[in-house]
């Protein structure tokens, strides 16, 4: 039988170079009735308890260094890979908040075409973007789509055309179909005058 190594106090002990926490009402735990502090950290973080098959991954190597921004949740399969020191995992690059900005910000990349950059499973990337607060959009640069044809969003610009242009000549300046300015028109509540200089009277 292995011989477990307590460190210090009740409830908290080393076993297999890991830290662990007593939690017997953990749905983890083990039989002894302790949790791995590492996944502890981050299930505090995450604010949910980890599914079974997802892996805390120290990205420095010591097991021991249970602070937030030296954990990582990745998949088993990329745990398994991470160990036997798979050359193609950037992981240092997922500690990186101006690299990771610049990826989700700037080049408009997706976490699984982040993660595929860096070798790894999309949620090690999409937890470490919601661990730095790296949202989609932020906040004051969300960008302004193009208007297409901007000057019929302009009432005053459509007036003092319809003074002059009929509705088929405004849309052939334009480049648009005659019903879309029809459809601005009624919109701003333009109305057409008809003219009668040109009606012959008896």
């Amino acid at each position: 039988m292995k011989k477990i190594k307590k460190r210090w106090g009740v409830g908290r002990m080393q076993k297999g170079g890991y830290e662990h926490i007593k939690m017997p009402n953990h749905p983890l735990a083990t039989k002894s009735g302790y949790v791995m502090e590492h996944r502890l950290v981050m299930e505090k973080h995450l604010g949910r308890h980890l599914y079974p098959n997802e892996r805390v991954h120290h990205l420095n190597g010591n097991r021991l260094d249970n602070r937030l921004e030296n954990l990582v949740v990745i998949s088993q399969r990329q745990h398994v890979r991470s160990h036997k020191g798979s050359p193609h995992v950037k992981w240092e690059l997922l500690e990186n908040v101006r690299w990771l900005k610049k990826q989700y910000y700037d080049l408009n990349k997706s976490p699984t075409q982040i993660s595929k950059d860096l070798g790894c499973c999309h949620q090690a990337v999409r937890n470490a973007l919601d661990r730095f607060d790296i949202r989609k959009i932020p906040i004051g640069k969300r960008p302004h789509p193009k208007i297409k044809y901007p000057e019929l969003h302009d009432p005053e610009w459509l007036k003092e055309k319809f003074k002059t242009m009929s509705q088929k000549q405004i849309a052939d300046k334009l480049g648009c179909r005659s019903a879309l300015v029809y459809s601005y028109r009624m919109k701003y509540g333009i109305e057409i005058k008809i003219r009668h200089s040109d009606i012959k009277t008896r």
